[in-house]
């Protein structure tokens, strides 16, 4: 865990020593514009992503509504501009690490606090970009590496197609992503799992921006539903010379596993601009 964690913070910094010669001959952006920019899920910058996320729970298992658990997610986007002519390439990975996750121990009927633990990585890498009309869209792959530090919340290999379709406005940033996860391993236990977003972003003044992107999910072979609506706030500015977004998104889910499924969601968000090196 130690040694994750301080990969990570050499990795953020070497993105941002690397590209310290190139920052004189880039155009200084006001925080508006920079808001509008980094609320394009495709723009072509790099960011260093950190949600901190507090879950409460419902469900019908003994205790489950007095559950909760918080988790932190680091979540780095690396555009590479025109990679395919105009088509930039996106490599993000997804890096969570768990507080106290809710394991059920079902002879004992209650919930087993499962310490501080990495979970599994998360990533897509896609192609895509932002047409002159404003058509956001992005196609490629994403999946899951099993690297949980605890056997029982790791979960499986999977790969599958992820596609992403949206429309870039003066007034709003909107659209969906869809992806189809299935496992990569042999055995009884099968994984198939319909995944996505929907995102929306509503620029305002000084930087300022009300949106949120819920993640929701369809499990096919236990036709479990995970749905949440949202909304947040996020404001950019500068701290130094570095652009920094920060804000908070809250989430009621609508749908959940049966018998035991988050309730609410408050997502804190920290997020540097990246100086990215090409």
């Amino acid at each position: 865990m130690k040694n994750t964690i301080a990969l990570i913070i050499l990795l953020f910094w070497t993105f941002q020593i690397n590209a310290q010669e190139n920052e004189n001959e880039k155009e200084e952006l006001s925080n508006e514009e920079m808001a509008e920019k980094l609320a394009n899920p495709n723009a072509a910058i790099g960011t260093f992503n950190t949600f901190t996320d507090f879950y409460t729970y419902k469900g019908d298992l003994p205790g489950a509504n007095d559950q909760n658990a918080l988790s932190f997610t680091i979540q780095p986007s690396l555009p590479k501009p025109n990679f395919v002519g105009k088509q930039m390439l996106f490599f993000r990975p997804s890096i969570p690490i768990l507080f106290n996750p809710k394991l059920y121990d079902p002879l004992n009927e209650n919930f087993d606090n499962g310490g501080i633990n990495l979970g599994d990585i998360g990533y897509d890498l896609a192609l895509g970009g932002t047409t002159e009309k404003g058509l956001l869209y992005l196609f490629g792959m994403s999946g899951t590496i099993p690297t949980a530090t605890d056997s029982r919340i790791r979960g499986q290999w999977t790969l599958g197609p992820e596609l992403v379709l949206g429309l870039v406005t003066k007034k709003i940033i909107f659209g969906g992503l869809v992806s189809q996860r299935w496992d990569l391993e042999s055995g009884p236990v099968k994984t198939s799992v319909l995944g996505g977003q929907y995102f929306y972003a509503i620029p305002l003044t000084k930087g300022n921006v009300i949106g949120a992107g819920p993640s929701w999910s369809y499990n096919w072979n236990t036709e479990d539903v995970t749905f949440p609506i949202g909304t947040g706030w996020t404001k950019t500015t500068k701290v130094g010379k570095t652009p920094f977004k920060f804000g908070f998104q809250v989430m009621y889910y609508i749908a959940q596993p049966n018998p035991f499924g988050p309730q609410w969601q408050l997502r804190i968000q920290l997020t540097p601009v990246l100086k990215l090196p090409w």
